[in-house]
């Protein structure tokens, strides 16, 4: 078997062209393939939306996807935090809270998810 050693770019270009056109190829496919892959990975959407941009993915389409999934971010942290801790600091460990507020912000949540999490999670453990 013999491999070619160069490929005219523009030869690429024409066989990307014909898999878009029938259908092989589909970013819109690929990107909410990747959306649902991370949030099974309980990941949030800052840090999707940064991976999306880091492979080449418009933002708009970013953002018909996002909408269409109707994902609660908020019960996507709470599961994060419950895998992870699953317990709450001690009333006044400032140190702690911001440990668990930090892991949350880090998967891609935002401050108010993240702290909407962490309010559940004191309602749940309460209950």
């Amino acid at each position: 078997m013999r491999f070619i050693k160069s490929v005219e770019p523009d030869m690429v270009n024409e066989i990307l062209d014909e898999l878009v056109k029938s259908g092989y190829l589909s970013d819109s496919r690929f990107t909410e393939s990747f959306i649902r892959q991370r949030v099974m990975q309980r990941h949030g959407w800052q840090r999707i939306s940064y991976d999306l941009k880091s492979k080449g993915i418009a933002g708009e389409l970013q953002q018909s996807l996002y909408e269409a999934l109707a994902i609660d971010w908020v019960e996507l942290a709470y599961e994060a935090w419950q895998k992870r801790f699953n317990q709450l600091p001690e009333r006044g460990d400032r140190k702690e809270y911001a440990r668990q507020m930090r892991y949350l912000l880090q998967r891609g949540f935002s401050n108010a998810e993240a702290s909407s999490a962490l309010r559940l999670a004191a309602e749940s453990l309460q209950d």
